[in-house]
C-alpha cells in the first residue's frame, strides 16, 4: 500500500521540504525570544456542538476512522468543532489557514503563504533562529488545530472513496504517460521502496500533480 506519511503527506505539508533551504540564507544567527501566542480558540469542549453525551461522536464514511483519530488526537477546541461532523468544508478549511497564519505572523514570520494542498512557504527575518521558527510554526499547526484538519481535508477530498493510494497513483501516471501500461498499486510502493524511486519523473510537474490529486490530475 501506498503510505500517506511517505510521499502524499511530504506533498500536503512541503514546508519541512521546501521553506528550509529559503530560510537558512536570511538568517543572522541570533536567537529571538519570541514565544508563539496562547491560542484559546474556545474556552473548554462544551461550545463543541455535535458531540453526543458519549464524548465522541459517532462517525461514518469511507474516512470515518482517520476522522475519530484526529478528532480524539487534537488538543484545539476548533479542530474538533470542524471534525465532529465528519466533514470538512472548503470555509473550514480557509478558517483553518487563516489561523495559522495569523499565529506564524505573531511569532515572527513573514511571507507566509499556505497553497491549495497544504504547502507551507515563510521567509524567517533576520534575528529568528531557523530551528525555533520552525518549532514555533510546528506549535501553531498543533494550537491552531491546523494539524491534523487540513492534511486529512486535502486527502479527503483528493480521493472522497478512500482508495488505496498506490493504485490511484498508478493509475495517475499510466493515463498521464508518465508509466506503462499495466503499472499498477504493487508497482508504485516496489519503486518507492528501491530508494530511488520516481528519480526520473520526480521534477516533472504532471507527477506532482498526480502526487497531490491524482483523480484530477491532467
Amino acid at each position: 500500500m501506498f503510505r500517506t506519511g511517505r510521499i502524499v503527506r511530504s506533498v500536503f505539508i512541503v514546508c519541512v521540504c521546501t521553506y528550509l533551504a529559503m530560510t537558512l540564507s536570511m538568517l543572522s544567527g541570533c536567537t529571538s525570544q519570541l514565544s508563539s501566542p496562547e491560542m484559546t480558540l474556545f474556552p473548554d469542549d462544551s461550545n463543541i456542538s455535535c458531540v453526543p453525551s458519549s464524548g465522541v461522536p459517532d462517525f461514518s464514511g469511507a474516512w470515518k476512522d482517520e476522522f475519530r483519530r484526529d478528532y480524539l488526537g487534537t488538543q484545539a477546541s476548533l479542530a474538533k468543532e470542524v471534525l465532529c461532523d465528519g466533514l470538512i468544508s472548503e470555509a473550514e478549511a480557509a478558517e483553518m489557514n487563516d489561523l495559522q497564519r495569523q499565529c506564524m505572523e505573531g511569532v515572527g514570520l513573514i511571507n507566509i503563504n499556505i497553497g491549495a494542498y497544504g504547502s507551507m512557504h515563510y521567509s524567517v527575518p533576520a534575528g529568528l533562529d531557523a530551528q525555533f521558527a520552525q518549532q514555533q510554526e510546528r506549535k501553531c499547526e498543533t494550537d491552531t488545530g491546523w494539524y491534523p484538519v487540513i492534511p486529512l481535508y486535502n486527502e479527503v477530498r483528493t480521493n472522497p472513496d478512500h482508495v488505496d493510494r498506490s493504485q490511484l497513483l498508478a493509475a495517475c501516471l499510466v493515463r498521464l504517460k508518465l508509466r506503462p501500461a499495466g503499472y499498477s498499486g504493487s508497482d508504485v510502493d516496489a519503486e518507492y521502496d528501491t530508494g530511488n524511486g520516481f528519480s526520473d519523473i520526480q521534477d516533472n510537474p504532471h507527477f506532482q500533480d498526480c502526487l497531490v490529486d491524482p483523480l484530477n490530475a491532467k
